[in-house]
């Protein structure tokens, strides 16, 4: 996330914390291409500071995230899918999930 905190017309604005940002993006109020390049953003950010660990301590943070991720849902059903909430097209994801007998 950027920590500028001027608007368009130079006024002094409240940062947005990331979990504005993220009920902004479910209410598309947030342009796509801006919510690709805040994603950019961040992904160079937790790069950046991966890196700046050594083996030992990149290793334990990959672990935590491997970890955290097992906590998430994933969908694994076609029908249980919602076409909104990811960037692939229904066709991909039922292709992907073995659910398609045909090319869409």
């Amino acid at each position: 996330m950027s920590d500028k905190v001027v608007g368009d017309k130079g006024l002094m604005m409240k940062p947005i914390t990331k979990s504005e940002v993220v009920e902004k993006v479910m209410l598309r109020l947030i342009p796509d291409e801006e919510v690709k390049m805040l994603i950019k953003e961040e992904l160079q950010r937790r790069t950046e500071w991966i890196y700046s660990h050594n083996f030992e301590q990149r290793f334990a943070l990959l672990h935590n995230f491997v970890e955290s991720l097992k906590e998430k849902s994933v969908v694994t059903e076609t029908k249980d899918f919602n076409g909104d909430a990811y960037d692939f097209p229904i066709c991909f994801m039922k292709l992907t999930l073995g659910r398609a007998t045909i090319i869409c």
